[in-house]
């Protein structure tokens, strides 16, 4: 990544968010996922929801994701993650729960954390 007004990179990340009535968090959390990237590129968003009963669904329609909708299951986020990894396209995926809040440059911090030839995932 570079800085300037060219920031992309070749890095292409996917963040799959687990849902299930979390109309309180949702909004919050994918406005930062969009706002605190450092790169023009905003990253995939996959959100799997298995079930919600509250408005999540609704809040997220405005947002560019993907959205995938589960029958409510045992084996619940095991599942939702699973699912959400098989339909991304990026080669680093970052699982988020929908009450998380990004920091600033997070794209930034994971792609510096991944080019340490120490570190193969966290």
């Amino acid at each position: 990544m570079e800085h300037g007004n060219n920031n992309t990179s070749a890095v292409n990340l996917s963040i799959v968010i687990p849902t299930l009535n979390e109309s309180h968090y949702i909004k919050k959390t994918l406005d930062t996922v969009i706002s605190n990237t450092f790169c023009e590129d905003i990253p995939e968003i996959i959100v799997v929801d298995s079930g919600s009963t509250d408005n999540t669904l609704e809040l997220i329609s405005g947002y560019r994701t993907k959205n995938i909708s589960l029958v409510p299951s045992k084996s619940g986020k095991y599942e939702q993650l699973n699912r959400g990894a098989g339909e991304s396209i990026g080669n680093i995926l970052l699982f988020l729960d929908a009450d998380t809040l990004l920091p600033e440059n997070y794209d930034l911090w994971i792609e510096r954390a991944l080019t340490d030839k120490d570190v193969v995932g966290g």
